[in-house]
């Protein structure tokens, strides 16, 4: 809807979602249109793991059989007798910058707000056959051309004029929505579904990276 009934909750900071070290987290920012209205909406530096679901997908519970299913989605959430995969092996929420952190300033993390990308942390990749091409083979997978769907890794870049972050006026390779990055060297921080927290390198092998997102696809990740 259009409406601004929540608007006093979604314009306030939590600490726990802002990063110390994130330059922006906590900035104000405002815009109308379609996809990424807000009013006095604080930037965060966290997105909860979703698996290869976005706001494009379906209600959480459609995803229940499917591999590629991540700790949270649309209207719901894992429940740990759903984490068969193990909660020390499934990540459950991850850092990322957004602002000039990523190919456009829209592009969340946006708090506690519903706005596009806010807050769904996505991998792409089908953890059923390990020798898919789109692992290791440029151009297999569509988006962007070129790319394989390591494009989804922690500080990955995607290519230059993918898209434009137009507050910055910048044409240069950044990070897409919904990825997990940072402006931490070598790479970003981890909250798992048992409690603890990692630093995930970024060099880690991106079928292990995709595997801890995954809830119960039957291969379990170890650190």
């Amino acid at each position: 809807g259009t409406g601004w009934d929540n608007q006093a909750v979604v314009e306030q900071r939590i600490s726990v979602l802002e990063c110390p070290s994130d330059p922006q987290a906590g900035e104000r920012s405002n815009a109308g249109g379609t996809w990424y209205p807000r009013r006095n909406q604080p930037r965060s530096s966290y997105l909860l793991a979703a698996g290869n679901g976005t706001d494009y997908s379906r209600n959480y519970g459609r995803y229940s059989s499917a591999y590629y299913q991540g700790m949270f989605g649309n209207n719901g959430s894992a429940r740990i007798r759903d984490i068969t995969d193990g909660t020390s092996s499934t990540a459950a929420v991850g850092e990322s910058w957004g602002g000039r952190h990523k190919c456009s300033s829209h592009y969340g993390p946006w708090g506690l707000s519903g706005v596009h990308t806010s807050v769904h942390g996505r991998v792409e990749g089908d953890t059923r056959n390990p020798n898919h091409p789109c692992w290791t083979t440029p151009g297999s997978c569509g988006w962007p051309a070129g790319t394989a769907w390591n494009r989804w890794a922690i500080n990955a870049q995607w290519p230059q004029g993918w898209c434009r972050n137009a507050a910055n006026r910048e044409n240069i390779s950044k990070a897409y929505a919904w990825q997990f990055n940072s402006g931490h060297a070598g790479g970003a921080q981890f909250l798992f579904a048992d409690g603890s927290v990692h630093f995930l390198n970024e060099s880690i092998d991106y079928f292990t990276f995709v595997l801890l997102n995954y809830i119960h696809d039957g291969r379990v990740a170890n650190l």
